[in-house]
């Protein structure tokens, strides 16, 4: 009998992962060792419990050119909502200008700001503006850096990530600060908490199912650190802005009243006490802006202003300039004829046009101090 022989294909040669995952992977890989190595190093170095880390012997100046960086492209993209485009364009230069000095910075928070701005003009349906970003912060780190520059290879990585996965690789970068974060510097450590609040921050803005879950517990917090803390603020603040966003307005002016509450209660440190005020008003009258509460708006958005201006007697950063351009903005839509006319009509509502979108506050972000306290605690 003649045996039949069973044909079998031959074996699949291996298959080599896709380009985007191990563009993923090298990059991630690339995150680890620069956080992993700048601790280890000591060019990372703990401050304290309540500063943030020291992570560049220039970090007062690149804290300023970040800011700069974001407050540029917030005020641009506010010019091109009210098709002021001229001015839009020259913000947004000057801000494709801060990036070649981003890159050369060493401060820890320079890359998570970077990826994050990408993916807020991705979301804002400005893609070519986000992969023209994307592109300039590739070059720049190409060109600008040495061969043995620890963030070379990840801005370079940065440049060749399709812009499908970078909401995800976002993630999981802040994922990785913060477990290395409290790794090295452990969980009461300020710089610690701020990494996991920008990680909760990003999640809750991004994807509107998200829970106040994500945010510590203010009970918690005031427990341990107390109700003036910035820790407790910061979240304050954090849900008053997500509240916000949603168009939740009147939890959002409940949260704020809460913060402008806790910060009149500051009297050891002038600086926290006029930056949460500032934030505290302005989301409080943006609120009741949006809620038609005209007086109360006026007098609140107002009281940022001078909570600001107390803010820069204090300190010359001008951390909320993009914040002051959206308050007079509101302000001169409150006190405006048109205001008027629209509560004459019975109008229930602020019109999607009438002054263009909240700008929100750069959570968390520590700009320079001159360690000016009030006269108490000196």
């Amino acid at each position: 009998m003649t045996d039949i022989v069973r044909w079998a294909p031959p074996p699949s040669p291996p298959t080599s992962p896709p380009e985007h995952w191990r563009i993923s992977e090298n990059l991630l890989y690339d995150i680890d060792i620069l956080i992993k190595g700048s601790f280890e190093a000591g060019n990372w170095s703990f401050r304290g419990n309540d500063l943030i880390i020291k992570s560049s012997n220039s970090q007062d100046i690149e804290i300023k050119v970040l800011h700069d960086f974001l407050e540029h492209f917030a005020i641009g993209c506010h010019a091109a909502n009210v098709r002021k485009f001229d001015q839009a364009g020259v913000c947004w230069q000057r801000a494709f200008i801060n990036i070649e000095s981003l890159v050369r910075g060493n401060y820890h928070d320079i890359i998570p700001n970077l990826i994050q701005k990408i993916n807020d003009l991705n979301n804002q349906k400005r893609t070519e503006l986000a992969e023209l970003l994307k592109d300039h912060i590739a070059l720049c780190g190409t060109c600008l850096l040495g061969p043995n520059a620890p963030t070379k290879s990840i801005f370079y990585g940065l440049g060749k990530l399709d812009m499908t996965f970078m909401l995800d690789i976002e993630e999981r970068i802040m994922k990785q600060f913060a477990k290395l974060f409290e790794m090295y510097l452990g969980h009461l450590c300020y710089s610690s908490f701020v990494v996991m609040m920008d990680g909760a921050r990003r999640r809750l803005l991004q994807y509107p199912w998200t829970t106040f879950d994500y945010l510590p517990a203010i009970s918690y917090l005031d427990s341990v650190f107390g109700p003036t803390n910035r820790r407790s603020l910061d979240v304050i603040g954090i849900r008053a802005e997500i509240l916000s966003h949603r168009g939740m307005y009147i939890e959002a002016e409940i949260e704020a009243a809460l913060l402008v509450q806790r910060a009149k209660m500051i009297h050891t440190d002038d600086w926290q006490r006029f930056y949460n005020l500032t934030r505290g008003w302005y989301f409080l009258g943006s609120a009741q802006y949006f809620l038609r509460k005209r007086d109360a708006a006026i007098q609140c958005l107002c009281n940022a202003l001078r909570s600001d201006d107390e803010l820069c007697k204090i300190d010359e950063f001008h951390i909320f300039n993009a914040e002051r351009t959206m308050i007079l903005k509101y302000l001169a839509h409150l006190k405006s004829v048109n205001w008027i006319a629209e509560e004459g009509e019975g109008c229930d509502r602020v019109p999607n046009c009438s002054v263009g979108p909240l700008v929100f506050f750069r959570c968390c972000k520590e700009p320079t101090r001159h360690n000016r306290l009030s006269p108490a605690v000196r």
